[in-house]
């Protein structure tokens, strides 16, 4: 995948829309001032350096990758975590509430979009469901330094079929074979204000499957555990513009990383979904 492919890492938004998903670019960031970012003050939460230099709350897994080097299970660890918690949703509880997601949510219409796919791993830990997440390495042109899920735009090698767009990226930044990831649920299509549309696919990763990072597109991967992300405690939402128009900005908090835009945008998708179900 090439530095332009990671079009959907950080697009902007909140929840579902109706309308193309857009960056916002000078954000109203007065409305962080009561947020819990540590040394991240709301007067430069507006740059998504500060973002990413928010404190990094103990209450997550994660994994520091080495580029180019294999990274097990094992060395994902699980931090203690504290505050509230929710009942802990297990593999089988995640599978039934997706059921109903299972075939296609169909396709967005947008005029000349290009087509793109990702990954949203999800990884049956001992303690607990986690959706996997990377991290892009600061080099990169797009998005540098900024959580995000593995995939990028479809290829004519893929045959149209998205599925095997986010399996083939996922490989390619991972080195994640098809057979370690089994699709549970396909989200619904995301239009952006840049001209792509962002496909999103669920699927167990078996926690076995060692990964290799590519150096050129993931710096680090992390565990956030789901029972923390669909703590309402951990979401916070301010006011971006883009083109003179007003758009909610969805941050959820307390993991290794700040989670936000497009990112943010599937995982409440998914959390969405599950909460539904």
């Amino acid at each position: 995948m090439t530095d332009e492919k990671t079009l959907g890492s950080q697009e902007a938004g909140q929840g579902r829309t109706s309308g193309p998903l857009s960056p916002p670019t000078s954000p109203n960031t007065s409305a962080l001032s009561g947020c819990d970012f540590g040394d991240a003050h709301a007067s430069s939460v507006g740059s998504h350096a500060a973002l990413t230099r928010a404190r990094r709350c103990s209450q997550g897994l994660h994994a520091a990758a080495t580029p180019g080097k294999p990274i097990a299970f094992a060395s994902v660890e699980n931090s203690a975590c504290s505050g509230p918690k929710r009942a802990r949703l297990g593999r089988t509880a995640v599978d039934a509430a997706l059921a109903a997601h299972r075939r296609s949510s169909g396709q967005a219409t947008l005029a000349n979009a290009r087509q793109s796919a990702v990954l949203v791993p999800l990884v049956d830990r001992p303690d607990g469901v986690a959706v996997r997440f990377i991290v892009r390495p600061a080099h990169m042109k797009h998005h540098p330094d900024q959580p995000a899920f593995p995939g990028g735009t479809v290829d004519p090698e893929d045959g149209g079929d998205y599925w095997v767009t986010a399996l083939r990226e996922t490989h390619e930044e991972l080195a994640l074979p098809a057979s370690a990831i089994t699709k549970v649920a396909t989200l619904a299509p995301l239009p952006t204000g840049t001209g792509f549309v962002i496909n999103p696919f669920v699927g167990w990763v078996d926690p076995s499957a060692p990964m290799v990072p590519s150096p050129a597109e993931v710096a680090s991967v992390f565990d956030a555990p789901l029972e923390m992300l669909m703590d309402p405690q951990r979401l916070r939402t301010i006011r971006g513009q883009f083109r003179g128009v007003d758009y909610p900005i969805r941050f959820y908090l307390g993991h290794p990383r700040v989670i936000w835009g497009a990112t943010a945008h599937i995982l409440a998708g998914l959390l969405s979904a599950i909460e539904r179900g």
